[in-house]
């Protein structure tokens, strides 16, 4: 590295906050029960049939449980319902 070096950084205090007008202290997790109907409700508005409709369920589902539910969970709780 060269003497007197100029090294460029990012301003972070310039970008747009990730989470505007949400107060993350009051948002609260979804219970199992409420994640479930959730699944249920994207499997049959997608018209999900199998496995190889999952991608369909979870684009639908992401949206509105991002941030207020483990999407992992949400996933086995989709492919759980896909097996059957």
């Amino acid at each position: 590295m060269k003497k007197n070096a100029t090294i460029r950084t990012t301003h972070l205090t310039s970008d747009p906050p990730i989470f505007t007008g949400t107060d993350w202290a009051r948002v609260e997790a979804l219970t199992d029960a409420e994640i479930a109907a959730a699944v249920a409700a994207a499997i049959q508005s997608s018209g999900a049939k199998s496995m190889a409709d999952m991608s369909k369920v979870m684009a639908a589902l992401k949206p509105q449980l991002a941030g207020r539910a483990d999407m992992g969970k949400v996933s086995a709780s989709v492919k759980a319902k896909l097996s059957a």
